[in-house]
């Protein structure tokens, strides 16, 4: 399942044997006060038309590994302490009544009032707070997370958000042992100076006070120099753009070249 803000690429497969295949999705309301409602919607997304050439036989697959842009490279071996900024945001409804949703016990108080001040070139190590009902949506920068308490349920989108993954939306569905969840999280402030925006990405919390603003200071245009460090493939610009198979001589089944 996915969660509100989620977005999911797919590759689909299709055999033929079905000429049409339908994608259906069931979406369930909360209402302001984030308590489940008895609505919901049930209907077909869209529609694929399947056509086959007999001519054309089933191919494999081949295993690869994308490159990835140097504002992804993967944080996970760098200690903390050498992260350069730490800080937090919790998500939580002061007045569950009335419906006031805050960041940091504060509702949005306009575009200027900015709760934290980030300097271009760095990374940060940001904890989140209150994941668990609110989908927390930082703007600009994808983050990765880095570390959260695991649920070991059977089913819900804890399976879908692993360690390692990138994202810009942070949301688990379950408590464990009834208790708020956290996410740790890192991103890199890369290039972009100015305001950078942080909501649960419920409109109805969002409408209600649960919204902030943040600024990047610094040099615009400013990276993580020790982005190469962390992962010597990672590319800046477009010249490294593409990926590796394994084994590299499966490239050649998807017509693709080797990127190194």
């Amino acid at each position: 399942p996915l969660y509100p803000g989620a977005r999911s690429d797919v590759a689909i497969r299709c055999d033929g044997s079905e000429p049409v295949v339908n994608f259906h999705g069931i979406v369930s309301f909360n209402d302001v006060r984030g308590v489940q409602i008895d609505q919901t919607w049930n209907d077909t997304v869209f529609t694929v038309e399947v056509t086959q050439d007999p001519e054309v036989d089933e191919a494999d697959l081949p295993t690869f590994v994308v490159n990835r842009p140097c504002y992804l490279a993967d944080t996970r071996s760098v200690p903390s302490e050498d992260c350069d900024q730490h800080t937090k945001f919790a998500f939580e409804a002061l007045e569950p009544i009335t419906g006031l949703q805050t960041i940091n016990r504060a509702e949005f108080a306009g575009p200027d009032a900015f709760i934290e001040t980030f300097e271009s070139g760095k990374l940060v190590e940001m904890t989140l707070q209150g994941s668990r009902g609110h989908p927390i949506h930082l703007h600009i920068n994808h983050f990765q997370v880095f570390n959260f308490t695991p649920y070991t349920g059977q089913t819900g989108v804890e399976h879908y958000i692993q360690p390692g993954d990138w994202h810009d939306t942070l949301f688990f569905e379950h408590a464990v042992n009834h208790a708020a969840r956290n996410g740790l999280v890192r991103f890199f402030t890369d290039k972009f100076t100015g305001t950078m925006v942080l909501h649960c990405h419920m409109s109805s919390h969002e409408d209600v006070g649960m919204m902030a603003v943040t600024q990047i200071i610094g040099d615009e245009g400013a990276v993580y120099e020790r982005a190469e460090e962390l992962d010597p493939t990672c590319y800046r610009g477009a010249g490294g753009r593409g990926f590796v198979c394994t084994p590299e001589e499966d490239c050649a089944a998807i017509n693709r070249p080797v990127v190194n």
